[in-house]
């Protein structure tokens, strides 16, 4: 399993707008509740991952259970263009 270091995730790149977004891509994952966060593109493909790395993630110890969290975040950010938790 790769991450892009010692516990920390991928940064976004240089510029990418963190702040004001009035509208979300499809690649971005939505806190909340409600349909339209459910359905939205990014939040699917988010659960998407969470199923895939599920298995390894029971059968791991617990000290590395934390490894899988800076995974899926990993994923999400590279995506073009990079996914973004909001």
């Amino acid at each position: 399993m790769a991450s892009s270091g010692a516990g920390t995730p991928k940064p976004y790149p240089p510029g990418f707008q963190l702040e004001g977004i009035v509208t979300p891509h499809e690649h971005d994952v939505l806190s909340g509740r409600g349909n339209f966060v459910n359905y939205h593109t990014g939040n699917e493909h988010f659960r998407a991952l969470v199923k895939k790395h599920k298995i390894a993630y029971v059968a791991c110890p617990k000290p590395e259970k934390g490894r899988f969290a800076l995974l899926i975040v990993d994923e999400i950010r590279s995506l073009n263009p990079p996914g973004r938790f909001l």
